[in-house]
């Protein structure tokens, strides 16, 4: 058991880059709240980066190591980088924030390491992937290492149920996987001024990858259009599907009611939650979108896919709208009942931000805690 009076010195292993999307939020709200709650915490990020350098910001220490790729090197000169860099910090316990390699083989340290499960690559959805990904080899071997890190990790934290029950599928089912889900910091989405947007507006923010289902709401678009032709679609992110989806935006004759806005700020981001009438997410699957969480967080209705942690998350269309993954029709339907009706989109908008009251970080923060003393 950890001593008492003894300061824990904690390594975070996670993508330090805003750019790297919802893991990165979740990974510093979590640091910051853990530095809130006990700011006496010795914690050591260790990160992927240009070149190496090491920095002190916010009460944490982050360490950039330079990122070589090559041929197979995730499987061995990257662990081998990363575990020197680890050993050298000399912690109590390892936070990994992934399951695959190269941060799979941190696992075979002989320090305890807690692993949060984002998402597993075990899970196979159908079409959330390019063709081409199929025919890698690492589509068998991520999943045989991150079954092997599951297996010698301390303590397993989910962040839904249902990836929970994904976990002990992979591993059997067994008394160190918890279920600790995202939280979002409520104070910072309170008080946002909107835009006038003077239409009928629709969000999604999220990389463009084929999982996100991005496409889903332009077809959707096309059908909303026909009662609704100033109905306008922001979507915020970039990624490999971006010139696709601006061809298909084209060809079904919504281009002109949609506006890609690429990477945006923190800032810009709740600024969009707080200025459109709705939200959508109609992703393949999910397990705790960050995303989500802000949405309601800022009073923004949903309409999002019936999938993965989603349906958790908005108590089966209690505090919002779930919709058929891959079901235009049923998109288009959901967000039309959104635009013609305000006061359900009140009250959604006000039931959400209760919602998400429950997904403190201060609380999340505690349990973590709790978690890791119950290791050292």
């Amino acid at each position: 058991m950890h001593k008492v009076g003894k300061i824990m010195k904690i390594v975070h292993v996670a993508e330090w880059s805003a750019k790297s999307g919802g893991g990165f939020t979740a990974a510093s709200n979590l640091v910051n709240s853990l530095l809130k709650i006990n700011p006496k915490m010795d914690i050591h990020i260790v990160s992927f980066g240009d070149k190496n350098a090491v920095m002190t910001e916010n009460g944490y220490t982050l360490h950039f190591i330079k990122l070589k790729l090559f041929p197979t090197s995730q499987y061995w000169y990257l662990p081998k980088i990363l575990n020197a860099k680890i050993l050298e910090i000399s912690p109590d316990l390892v936070h990994l924030h992934f399951t695959y390699p190269p941060y799979s083989f941190i696992t075979q340290l002989t320090i305890p390491v807690v692993i949060t499960v984002h998402g597993l690559n075990s899970m196979r959805v159908k079409g959330s992937y390019p063709k081409s990904d199929y025919l890698n080899f690492r589509f068998i071997l991520y999943p045989y290492f991150e079954k092997k890190a599951l297996q010698r990790a301390s303590r397993i934290i989910n962040v839904s149920q249902w990836t929970k029950e994904k976990s002990d599928s992979v591993i059997g089912v067994n008394s160190k996987t918890v279920y600790i889900p995202n939280g979002i910091v409520y104070e910072k989405y309170s008080n946002i001024k909107p835009r006038d947007l003077n239409h009928p507006s629709i969000f999604f923010a999220g990389r463009l990858v084929k999982l996100k289902n991005v496409d889903i709401l332009i077809k959707a678009l096309s059908i909303i259009k026909e009662t609704n032709p100033d109905a306008h679609l922001y979507i915020a992110g970039s990624g490999p599907q971006y010139q696709k989806l601006g061809s298909l935006s084209v060809e079904f004759n919504v281009d002109k009611n949609i506006t890609f806005l690429n990477f945006i700020s923190e800032d810009e981001m709740l600024k969009m939650y707080a200025s459109v009438d709705i939200f959508a997410l109609p992703s393949k699957f999910e397990n705790c979108p960050m995303v989500l969480l802000e949405a309601l967080a800022v009073g923004t209705p949903v309409v999002a896919s019936n999938v993965g942690g989603i349906p958790q998350i908005l108590d089966n269309g209690k505090y919002g709208l779930l919709a058929e993954s891959g079901n235009v029709e049923d998109f288009a339907q959901k967000i039309i009942t959104l635009i013609k009706n305000k006061s359900l989109r009140n009250e959604l908008s006000e039931k959400g931000k209760q919602r998400v009251k429950e997904y403190s970080w201060d609380d999340i923060a505690s349990k973590t805690i709790e978690l890791y003393s119950s290791i050292l």
